[in-house]
């Protein structure tokens, strides 16, 4: 024994009977015109465009299977600001990426790429070679020590999340450094942002930056919410 399944539609309002009979005696309602209505001469569909060259603050380019792909970019402000200057960087002030703390002097970022330009010097006396040195620095640093600590801090991500352009960047920072403070010691990291009053800790401006000490934490939680020991330590 087969089974048919009946479907049963429940019209809200309507009288199947009066429609079975209106059918048959060939009375049908009256069907209304339907009217185009044409759209406004202002009304267009917009379409968001993207420049072409990498220049540009965002562009798009075509993959190998002629996909568009759209790129955005750090920094723009920034490039604008340098390249108006002749490849001279006059950004002045902003916020330190890793202490985080508002500066007023030149922002210092740190290096992602170098060269070295063998230049000659047309002097009066003696022409002589000159050594031109020039680096592409990113992000925005209000000190060497600060510029250390934060690609220590790139670099110590797991693989998937390191940054590659940081990966040699603690040396071309300890180079830049020495070239622009030459009788300096040895550049050390910056202490624990999270140790400045600025950032609820309990270190001022000047016991922060105190170069005889150096700040090593340790495993005790004084309390919650939590407050960390760091073992304060003299620097030889």
């Amino acid at each position: 024994m087969s089974g048919q399944n009946k479907h049963t539609f429940l019209l809200k309002g309507v009288d199947p009977n009066k429609l079975l009979n209106d059918y048959k005696n060939g009375i049908f309602p009256k069907i209304f015109e339907i009217k185009k209505f044409p759209l406004a001469p202002n009304n267009r569909l917009t379409v968001q465009l993207y420049g072409s060259s990498d220049n540009d603050p965002i562009f798009s380019i075509k993959d190998r299977n002629n996909n568009s792909i759209v790129i955005a970019t750090t920094g723009y402000e920034n490039y604008q600001l340098v390249s108006a200057n002749d490849g001279n960087n006059p950004q002045i002030g902003g916020r330190c990426d890793f202490c985080k703390r508002d500066f007023i002097h030149q922002n210092l970022g740190y290096p992602v790429a170098h060269e070295e330009h063998t230049l000659l010097v047309d002097n009066d006396d003696v022409p002589y070679y000159k050594i031109h040195y020039v680096f592409w620095m990113d992000r925005e640093t209000c000190s060497f020590e600060c510029s250390l600590s934060k690609v220590r801090e790139h670099q110590c991500r797991r693989s998937e999340f390191k940054e590659n352009s940081t990966k040699n960047s603690e040396f071309m920072l300890h180079k830049l450094f020495k070239l622009m403070h030459p009788n300096s010691g040895v550049l050390r990291p910056a202490q624990d942002p999270r140790l400045l009053k600025s950032n609820k800790g309990s270190l001022t401006k000047e016991e922060w930056e105190n170069p005889k000490f150096l700040y090593k934490p340790t495993d005790r939680i004084l309390m919650l919410p939590v407050k960390t020991e760091y073992l304060q330590k003299l620097i030889y």
